[in-house]
């Protein structure tokens, strides 16, 4: 029912928010702002006490999935497609065996190919708008990791460094962020004291440019985090919002600061993929899908940042929970079979 309200309110018309072409962002019409009732308009600055947190357009892909056998694949007609899960993840599958732990190391990793995909459909999405407002130059994409057969050289999964930071990739479409350590020691991975290691879900990048190519160059960073949990009170593992991290840190330095660094001259825009019920509310009154508390506490705290906060529900025909399931079924199956 969530979905179809969001659907409604999509298909209702969305007001013309872009803005003139001097100042144009290609996520102008997708990206979290305040809307006051009153005025029954988005505005920049809080306006009222009833003013809520809302997005003018939602990308809601029509994302397909087959199975067959032990694969499943996921399909964005009408060219892109990315495995959620193959036999090859039960062949190099080394972790616990525990139930609960193989159910959501595979959940996890499902959300992150999944994540892949509708990021590479939306950057997609992102260029031809932007081609279509006059900016025909314009490119961009996800970054991800080009591997050969044989061999992974650790300088090819470097993306960025300089002087305090490294950025490389995890897995093929993911990333660990790594700060140098004081003189002597090792470089180790940016979090709490006591956990080493920060994940970034996916990246993307997008370069707008007018028609000859020449003019003035936008540069934006995207940085995506997919939550797969199916409550209506979302908390992303990155995010503190129950309590502080025991080091104090919060994601604006932990995360935001060092990819600035990494890539100056960059425009960074912030994408959280969750269950349509963990990101809007089900407030049938207002013209815009609003979000939950949580994510205007998260919207909020991206806009004083001065980061873009985009927001895009997992597609409704996706399940990450119930695949997750089903492998560790067959990976019961294929463990018995090679006994």
């Amino acid at each position: 029912m969530v979905e179809r309200r969001v659907d409604e309110k999509i298909e209702n018309g969305v007001k013309d928010h872009l803005l003139e072409a001097s100042s144009y962002t290609p996520w102008t019409d997708y990206a979290a702002r305040r809307y006051c009732s009153t005025l029954d308009d988005f505005v920049d600055a809080s306006h009222c006490p009833k003013d809520v947190w809302g997005l003018p357009k939602v990308y809601q892909p029509g994302v397909q999935v087959a199975e067959t056998g032990t694969k499943v694949v996921a399909r964005l007609p009408p060219t892109l497609e990315y495995r959620l899960f193959d036999k090859d993840d039960l062949i190099w599958w080394r972790g616990s065996t525990k139930k609960i732990n193989v159910i959501n190391n595979f959940q996890g990793r499902i959300g992150e190919r999944l994540l892949s995909l509708v990021l590479r459909g939306f950057m997609n999405e992102m260029v031809l708008e932007s081609q279509r407002a006059g900016y025909s130059q314009t490119s961009g994409g996800i970054l991800k990791e080009r591997r050969k057969k044989e061999g992974k050289p650790f300088h090819k999964h470097v993306v960025q460094w300089n002087d305090s930071y490294l950025l490389k990739f995890d897995r093929r479409t993911t990333f660990v962020l790594l700060q140098k350590a004081d003189a002597g020691q090792t470089l180790h991975y940016i979090r709490e004291l006591h956990i080493q290691k920060c994940e970034i879900d996916g990246l993307a990048s997008l370069y707008l440019r007018g028609p000859s190519g020449d003019d003035e160059e936008q540069k934006y960073l995207l940085i995506a985090e997919v939550n797969t949990t199916r409550r209506e009170r979302l908390w992303p593992n990155s995010w503190d919002l129950k309590s502080p991290r025991p080091s104090g840190e919060r994601i604006e330095s932990r995360l935001f600061e060092p990819l600035a660094s990494l890539f100056p001259g960059y425009q960074l825009v912030y994408l959280l993929m969750g269950h349509t019920p963990a990101l809007f509310t089900k407030n049938s009154a207002l013209p815009y899908p609003t979000l939950t508390k949580n994510c205007a506490t998260i919207a909020e705290r991206l806009t004083a940042a001065g980061i873009v906060p985009l927001f895009i529900p997992i597609p409704a025909m996706v399940n990450c929970a119930e695949i997750a399931q089903r492998c560790y079924d067959s990976l019961v199956r294929y463990r018995q079979e090679m006994k």
